[in-house]
């Protein structure tokens, strides 16, 4: 019986560090940055930038943004 109470609260215990360590890499701000000039223009000018790289947003939206390093 104490194994099986052990078992669950390890359970819990890892659901609750799983639920805390989740990061975000991309930001919603990342798509107004320096770059977002180039929104409106061909997306061969932000790439002749060499700051800048065009990326797609999960609808399938493509946005100009800063290069990450």
């Amino acid at each position: 019986m104490e194994k099986l109470f052990f078992i669950i609260m390890l359970f819990v215990l890892l659901f609750i560090i799983n639920l805390y360590s989740r990061e975000e890499h991309f930001n919603v701000c990342d798509r107004f940055d320096k770059c977002s000039k180039y929104n409106s223009k061909p997306y061969s000018q932000c790439y002749n930038s060499r700051k800048c790289s065009v990326m797609i947003d999960l609808i399938g939206n493509a946005f100009c943004t800063s290069k990450i390093a």
